[in-house]
C-alpha cells in the first residue's frame, strides 16, 4: 500500500525545488508585513550585522538567504551555525528553529529536524517553512489527512503563498485519496476555500475531479459568494465536453430547474443567473447583439445588427432526449431592410465535431410572422445548442427584430 500510494501523495507534496521557490515568496511576504525595523534588518541583513553582529533577525535572514542559494554540506553547516547564533540572541525564534531543522534535514539528522520543527510550530503556526516541512513529512508517510492539515494551517496564516500551494493541490485533487482528505474542508469552508475553488476550476484540465471533491464535501458552501462558482464549474464541464457530468451536476444544485434543460422559453428560469450557461446567453456586442425587452413575465428578445454586420446574438443549451422535435418561433416588431436576415440553428456538440441538426435558413420576417422547423435528435446527440444569428443588411440603420416567443416540443 505504501509504495502504491506514495506517487499519489507526491502530487500534493512540496519538492525541494518548489520549496526554494516558495521561500522566495515567503521572504518577500515577511518583508512586506513585518514591523518597519524588522523589515530593515531582514532585507538588509549585511548592514544590520555590521552594526550589531548578534542581531537575531539579521542572522536568521542571512541563514535563509544562504539556504536559498545553496544546499551543499558546507553551506548547510554554515546555515546551522548562523541559526544557532540567532537563537543565542533570541531563544524564542521560530525562523531560526526552522532553519536548524532544514540544516539537520540536509545533513541527515532527521530526529533533530523533527524536534526543531515541533519547537518552531509551538512558538508560531505562521512559520510557513515549518508547515511545508510537515507537509513533506506527511506525504512521505502516505498520510493525506496529515498533509491537508498542514496545508490548511499554511493557507490560513500565509495568504501570499496561496498560488503555489493551490497549484499543487489542484493537481492532487485528480486522485481519490486526496479528494477524500479535502472533502471535509469543502464542508467546513475555511477562509481559503473560495479562492482555492476559483483557482482549481479555472486551471484544472479535468473539472470532473473538482465536481467529485465538491460533491464529497456535500456541495459548495451555502455562502452566496459560491453561486457564481457553481456556474463557473458548470461552464468548464461543458467547455471540456463533460456534458453528462454537467447535466447531473446542475440537477443536484439547490433550486435547479429541470425544465431549463429542455426549454427555449423566455421565462424567469431560462433568464435567471442561477441557470448559468444552461439559460439563454445574450450577446451584447457593438455590431450585433440582443437584450430582453418587455415586462417581467412577458419578456421578448430584442435583436439587432448594424449595417453590413453579421453575428451570433443569442444562444441556448439543451439536453434533449433522442427523438423528433418541432421548433416554433413568433416574431414581433421588426425593421428588416434588404439583405438583412435572422437565422436559427441547432447543433449537436456531443459528437467528435459539432453536427448541424437543423437550420432555419435566412429569414426576413415582419411583425406577427411565425416560423417553425423540425429536428431529429439521434441517440448519440445528447447535448445541443440553439444559436440565433443576425445580419444587418444594406440599410444605414441596420436591422432590428423582436422575437416574441420560442418553443421546442417533442413530436410523437
Amino acid at each position: 500500500m505504501r509504495n502504491a500510494s506514495r506517487p499519489v501523495l507526491a502530487k500534493i507534496g512540496i519538492v525541494r525545488l518548489v520549496l526554494l521557490v516558495l521561500f522566495g515568496a515567503v521572504l518577500a511576504y515577511a518583508s512586506a508585513t513585518s514591523a518597519l525595523t524588522s523589515v530593515a534588518r531582514s532585507k538588509n541583513y549585511a548592514i544590520a550585522l555590521a552594526v550589531d553582529d548578534s542581531d537575531p533577525t539579521a542572522l536568521a535572514a542571512k541563514a535563509d538567504s544562504m539556504f536559498l542559494a545553496r544546499q551543499d554540506r558546507a553551506s548547510l553547516k554554515q546555515v546551522k551555525r548562523l541559526a544557532r547564533a540567532s537563537l543565542r540572541s533570541q531563544a524564542l525564534n521560530p525562523r531560526a528553529l526552522r532553519l536548524m531543522a532544514y540544516a539537520d534535514d540536509g545533513l541527515l539528522a532527521k530526529p533533530k529536524s523533527q524536534m526543531f520543527i515541533d519547537m518552531a510550530t509551538r512558538l508560531s503556526r505562521r512559520e510557513l517553512g515549518a508547515q511545508i516541512w510537515l507537509i513533506e513529512k506527511n506525504v512521505a508517510a502516505d498520510d493525506a489527512v496529515g498533509a491537508l492539515r498542514h496545508y490548511d494551517i499554511a493557507l490560513r496564516t500565509n495568504t501570499a503563498i496561496q498560488l503555489p500551494l493551490f497549484t499543487q493541490l489542484t493537481a492532487g485533487v485528480e486522485l481519490p485519496i486526496i479528494r477524500q482528505a479535502l472533502a471535509p474542508y469543502v464542508r467546513a469552508d475555511p477562509p481559503w476555500m473560495r479562492a482555492f475553488l476559483t483557482h482549481a476550476i479555472g486551471n484544472s484540465a479535468n473539472p470532473v475531479s473538482i465536481v467529485a471533491v465538491v460533491e464529497a464535501g456535500g456541495g459548495m458552501p451555502e455562502d452566496k459568494a459560491y453561486r457564481d462558482l457553481e456556474n463557473l464549474l458548470l461552464s468548464q464541464l461543458l467547455a471540456k465536453g463533460q456534458f453528462a457530468v454537467g447535466r447531473d451536476y446542475y440537477l443536484k444544485l439547490p433550486n435547479a430547474k429541470p425544465r431549463v434543460l429542455t426549454s427555449l422559453g423566455f421565462d424567469v428560469d431560462n433568464m435567471s443567473a442561477r441557470s448559468g450557461p444552461l439559460g439563454w446567453q445574450l450577446v451584447q456586442g457593438a455590431s450585433a447583439g440582443s437584450d430582453w425587452s418587455g415586462d417581467t413575465g412577458n419578456q421578448a428578445l430584442a435583436t439587432f445588427a448594424n449595417s453590413g454586420e453579421r453575428g451570433i446574438v443569442a444562444s441556448k443549451s439543451l439536453f434533449l432526449a433522442p427523438g423528433n422535435y418541432r421548433i416554433d418561433i413568433t416574431f414581433g416588431a421588426s425593421s428588416m431592410p434588404p439583405a438583412s436576415a435572422i437565422e436559427w440553428s441547432m447543433n449537436c456538440l456531443s459528437e467528435a465535431q459539432p453536427v448541424s441538426v437543423w437550420r432555419s435558413g435566412p429569414l426576413r420576417p415582419v411583425a406577427g410572422t411565425k416560423a417553425y422547423g423540425r429536428a431529429n435528435v439521434t441517440p448519440s446527440c445528447r447535448f445541443q445548442t440553439i444559436e440565433i444569428a443576425m445580419a444587418g443588411g444594406e440599410s444605414q440603420n441596420g436591422a432590428e427584430l423582436v422575437v416574441e416567443s420560442a418553443q421546442v416540443s417533442r413530436q410523437r
